[in-house]
This record gives C-alpha cells, sequence and structure tokens, in this order.
C-alpha cells in the first residue's frame, strides 16, 4: 500500500472531530430516506441554495449523515464561515440523500410523497462528473502526486 494512501488514513482529521455536531429528527410519517451513499456534503450560499460535493474543509461545508430513518447527524466541521448555518430541513436532507445514493434509499415507509422523491432524484449526483471534480486541477501527474501524498503540481501534503 502507497505510503501516501497509509499517512492520510492514519490522520487524525481535527476539523471535523472539532466541529459542531448536531441532530436533526424526523418524524414516522415524514421520515429521513437512508440510501446506500449516505454521507453528504454540501455548501449553502447567502441566498440560502445548496452546493452538493464539497470537502469537510471547505469554507461553509456542512455534512449530513442519517442513522436512522427518524435521527440525522448534522456536522459543522471547524472550518471558516462567513453564512450561519442554519438547521436542514428533512426535505432538503432527503433530496440530498436520494441524489448520492447509487442505486438503493430505504425510509421505512412507504409513501407516493417518498416514492416520486426517489424516482425524481435518485443517482443525480455522480463523483467525478458533477460533485469532487478535478477538472480545475492541472491532470499530467495527478495520480503520481496521489500515490505520492503529494498536492497537484509536486507540493507535498
Amino acid at each position: 500500500m502507497s505510503q501516501g494512501i497509509v499517512r492520510a488514513m492514519a490522520q487524525f482529521d481535527r476539523t471535523m472531530f472539532e466541529g459542531e455536531w448536531r441532530r436533526v429528527y424526523a418524524s414516522k410519517e415524514s421520515p429521513f430516506i437512508l440510501p446506500d451513499a449516505p454521507v453528504v456534503t454540501w455548501t449553502r450560499n447567502a441566498q440560502g441554495l445548496l452546493s452538493y460535493g464539497a470537502g469537510f474543509g471547505t469554507e461553509n461545508i456542512e455534512v449530513i449523515v442519517p442513522v436512522a430513518p427518524s435521527t440525522c447527524i448534522h456536522v459543522l466541521p471547524k472550518v471558516p464561515r462567513s453564512i450561519d448555518p442554519i438547521v436542514p430541513s428533512i426535505q432538503e436532507i432527503n433530496a440530498a440523500q436520494v441524489a448520492y445514493a447509487t442505486s438503493a434509499c430505504f425510509s421505512g415507509r412507504g409513501s407516493k410523497e417518498i416514492d416520486s422523491i426517489v424516482q425524481r432524484d435518485i443517482c443525480t449526483v455522480v463523483m467525478g462528473e458533477n460533485i469532487f471534480t478535478v477538472w480545475h486541477m492541472p491532470h499530467d501527474n495527478l495520480v503520481y502526486d496521489i500515490l505520492m501524498g503529494q498536492r497537484p503540481g509536486g507540493r507535498r501534503s
């Protein structure tokens, strides 16, 4: 295994650890949707619009992880914040969870509303295509840089 990968896995993520950890609750009538890819990241702009798929160290980043149909963890990593975070709505969380899903979702409750969200939005977020892209980075030695534990351009991480 590459030493860069080993180093990255062994690093303590102080940004997440020292962040603010919250819980968001849903009702039995309107549960959270649990997908097969439950960790969602987003930033919210000043108008309240969400942009999916930024890294944990990004300014204003929020991390959403549903752990049960009734409970979701909402993490605000310790990063610079230019916008006061708000408690996300069940609808925002569910839309993001379904978009990040790769093939399956579970809600613990059959409903036309949940089914319509799943049918409309499942698998609409695709890593490398519309989130977590690297189109803005130099690609000539990107794989080598990652394997060697360097940032793009040869700088050590």
